[in-house]
C-alpha cells in the first residue's frame, strides 16, 4: 500500500498522488504528449468540488505535478467521446 498526498485545487477538485506500483506497467511513463520522462508516481483526479463534477475520474502516469495537472486539464475539457 502506496501513501498517498492529496492537494485541494483552487476549483474545489482534488489531485491525488501515489508511488506507481511495481506491478502497474501501463504507467511506466509520462501521459503528457511530447514527454519520454519515465514515471514513478501516478496522480489521480476527484472533480466532485468542482461545479459539474462527476467524482472520483481515475489514475494518469505524470513525470511531476505541473505534467499531472495538463494532463487532467486537457481531460476534463475534452469532450466525450
Amino acid at each position: 500500500m502506496s501513501k498517498l498526498f492529496s492537494t485541494t485545487l483552487a476549483d474545489g477538485s482534488e489531485l491525488v498522488r501515489m508511488v506507481r506500483p511495481f506491478s502497474w506497467d501501463d504507467y511506466r511513463w509520462c501521459a503528457e504528449p511530447g514527454c519520454d520522462k519515465p514515471c514513478t508516481s501516478i496522480y489521480g483526479m476527484d472533480d466532485r468540488g468542482r461545479a459539474g463534477g462527476v467524482g472520483w475520474i481515475g489514475w494518469r502516469a505524470a513525470c511531476g505535478r505541473k505534467h499531472a495537472l495538463s494532463i487532467w486539464a486537457r481531460e476534463l475539457t475534452e469532450p466525450a467521446s
